[in-house]
Protein backbone atom coordinates (compact mmCIF):
# COMPACT_ATOMS: atom_id res chain seq x y z
CA UNK A 1 0.00 0.00 0.00
CA UNK A 2 1.04 3.12 -0.62
CA UNK A 3 1.47 6.22 0.99
CA UNK A 4 -0.97 9.81 -0.09
CA UNK A 5 0.71 12.17 -0.50
CA UNK A 6 0.85 15.28 2.09
CA UNK A 7 -0.53 17.59 -0.54
CA UNK A 8 -3.86 15.65 -1.59
CA UNK A 9 -7.19 15.99 -1.35
CA UNK A 10 -7.47 12.65 -0.17
CA UNK A 11 -5.33 13.16 2.58
CA UNK A 12 -7.08 16.30 3.67
CA UNK A 13 -10.09 14.42 4.16
CA UNK A 14 -8.61 11.56 6.11
CA UNK A 15 -6.94 14.28 7.96
CA UNK A 16 -10.10 16.47 8.59
CA UNK A 17 -12.05 13.16 9.37
CA UNK A 18 -9.55 11.96 12.34
CA UNK A 19 -9.99 15.66 13.78
CA UNK A 20 -13.25 14.64 15.59
CA UNK A 21 -11.94 10.97 16.78
CA UNK A 22 -11.06 11.46 20.66
CA UNK A 23 -7.86 10.47 22.30
CA UNK A 24 -6.95 6.97 23.22
CA UNK A 25 -7.43 6.11 26.66
CA UNK A 26 -3.78 5.57 28.36
CA UNK A 27 -2.55 2.08 28.68
CA UNK A 28 -1.16 2.91 32.42
CA UNK A 29 -2.58 4.70 35.61
CA UNK A 30 -1.37 7.60 34.79
CA UNK A 31 -1.43 10.74 37.87
CA UNK A 32 -3.38 13.62 37.53
CA UNK A 33 0.13 15.63 36.91
CA UNK A 34 0.97 12.98 34.29
CA UNK A 35 -2.62 13.14 32.41
CA UNK A 36 -1.96 16.69 31.27
CA UNK A 37 0.65 15.73 29.26
CA UNK A 38 -1.42 12.97 27.89
CA UNK A 39 -3.11 15.16 24.88
CA UNK A 40 0.33 17.16 24.49
CA UNK A 41 2.11 13.49 23.60
CA UNK A 42 -0.66 11.83 21.85
CA UNK A 43 -1.47 14.79 19.29
CA UNK A 44 2.06 15.38 18.31
CA UNK A 45 2.11 12.78 15.73
CA UNK A 46 -1.47 11.29 13.92
CA UNK A 47 -3.35 9.04 16.08
CA UNK A 48 -3.33 6.21 13.39
CA UNK A 49 0.31 6.12 14.03
CA UNK A 50 0.40 5.05 17.42
CA UNK A 51 0.95 1.32 18.58
CA UNK A 52 0.16 -0.36 21.49
CA UNK A 53 3.47 -0.49 22.34
CA UNK A 54 3.92 3.59 21.40
CA UNK A 55 1.11 4.43 24.15
CA UNK A 56 2.63 2.44 27.01
CA UNK A 57 6.20 4.31 26.16
CA UNK A 58 3.69 7.20 25.82
CA UNK A 59 2.55 7.01 29.01
CA UNK A 60 6.16 6.60 30.72
CA UNK A 61 7.17 10.27 28.55
CA UNK A 62 4.36 11.97 30.56
CA UNK A 63 5.41 10.48 33.81
CA UNK A 64 8.70 11.76 33.12
CA UNK A 65 7.18 15.12 31.43
CA UNK A 66 5.26 15.49 35.19
CA UNK A 67 7.72 14.62 36.89
CA UNK A 68 10.45 17.24 35.48
CA UNK A 69 7.75 19.82 36.18
CA UNK A 70 7.77 18.94 39.39
CA UNK A 71 11.21 19.40 39.81
CA UNK A 72 11.68 22.43 38.46
CA UNK A 73 9.05 23.83 40.76
CA UNK A 74 11.34 22.49 43.40
CA UNK A 75 14.08 23.69 41.90
CA UNK A 76 12.74 27.41 41.39
CA UNK A 77 13.51 27.78 45.17
CA UNK A 78 16.87 26.23 45.49
CA UNK A 79 19.83 27.48 43.55
CA UNK A 80 21.66 24.63 41.37
CA UNK A 81 24.67 24.82 43.24
CA UNK A 82 25.21 25.04 47.21
CA UNK A 83 28.44 25.36 49.48
CA UNK A 84 28.11 22.26 51.91
CA UNK A 85 29.14 22.07 55.67
CA UNK A 86 32.57 21.60 55.01
CA UNK A 87 32.51 24.50 52.44
CA UNK A 88 32.33 22.49 49.29
CA UNK A 89 30.87 23.45 46.34
CA UNK A 90 28.10 20.72 44.99
CA UNK A 91 25.57 20.54 42.57
CA UNK A 92 21.90 20.54 43.94
CA UNK A 93 20.90 16.61 43.81
CA UNK A 94 17.65 17.29 42.44
CA UNK A 95 19.77 18.81 39.35
CA UNK A 96 20.98 15.05 38.71
CA UNK A 97 17.66 13.61 38.76
CA UNK A 98 16.65 16.30 36.71
CA UNK A 99 19.12 15.85 34.10
CA UNK A 100 18.75 12.14 34.06
CA UNK A 101 14.43 12.97 33.60
CA UNK A 102 15.10 14.99 30.96
CA UNK A 103 17.76 12.89 28.93
CA UNK A 104 15.03 9.74 29.56
CA UNK A 105 12.28 12.12 28.34
CA UNK A 106 14.29 12.75 24.95
CA UNK A 107 15.55 9.05 24.50
CA UNK A 108 11.30 7.95 25.08
CA UNK A 109 10.74 10.98 22.68
CA UNK A 110 12.72 9.76 19.89
CA UNK A 111 11.88 6.03 20.23
CA UNK A 112 7.37 7.24 19.68
CA UNK A 113 9.08 9.65 17.02
CA UNK A 114 7.30 12.76 18.80
CA UNK A 115 10.56 14.68 18.42
CA UNK A 116 10.48 18.16 16.52
CA UNK A 117 12.05 16.27 13.42
CA UNK A 118 9.79 13.34 13.26
CA UNK A 119 6.49 15.22 13.95
CA UNK A 120 7.19 18.13 11.83
CA UNK A 121 10.17 17.44 9.47
CA UNK A 122 12.64 19.15 8.34
CA UNK A 123 12.08 22.93 9.00
CA UNK A 124 12.27 24.55 5.72
CA UNK A 125 8.53 22.53 5.27
CA UNK A 126 7.06 24.15 8.03
CA UNK A 127 5.70 27.11 6.48
CA UNK A 128 3.98 25.34 4.19
CA UNK A 129 2.64 22.42 6.35
CA UNK A 130 1.77 24.82 8.79
CA UNK A 131 -0.43 26.91 6.15
CA UNK A 132 -2.05 23.90 5.19
CA UNK A 133 -2.80 23.25 8.38
CA UNK A 134 -4.03 26.91 9.55
CA UNK A 135 -6.65 26.59 5.65
CA UNK A 136 -8.08 23.10 7.10
CA UNK A 137 -8.90 24.53 10.42
CA UNK A 138 -10.31 27.62 8.88
CA UNK A 139 -12.54 25.71 6.72
CA UNK A 140 -13.62 23.79 9.63
CA UNK A 141 -14.08 26.33 12.61
CA UNK A 142 -14.91 28.91 10.05
CA UNK A 143 -12.86 32.25 9.31
CA UNK A 144 -14.69 33.76 11.86
CA UNK A 145 -14.06 31.90 14.82
CA UNK A 146 -11.70 32.96 17.54
CA UNK A 147 -9.68 29.56 17.44
CA UNK A 148 -8.56 29.61 13.74
CA UNK A 149 -5.80 32.42 14.38
CA UNK A 150 -4.47 30.23 17.35
CA UNK A 151 -2.13 28.17 14.91
CA UNK A 152 1.25 30.45 15.00
CA UNK A 153 2.80 31.78 11.86
CA UNK A 154 6.07 33.81 10.82
CA UNK A 155 5.69 37.42 10.62
CA UNK A 156 2.77 37.75 12.70
CA UNK A 157 2.95 39.82 15.46
CA UNK A 158 0.72 40.29 19.11
CA UNK A 159 -1.09 43.08 19.68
Amino acid sequence: MTRKRSDSIAYQQEVASKLADSLPTPPMLLSDRAMVFWPIVIESKRRDAWTGADLTFACMLCRDLAAIAELLTVMADHRPIYKDDKGVIRAHPAEKALGDLIARAQSIARHVQVHARATNGPAREQQGKNQLERDLASSILGADDDLADLFARPGVTLQ
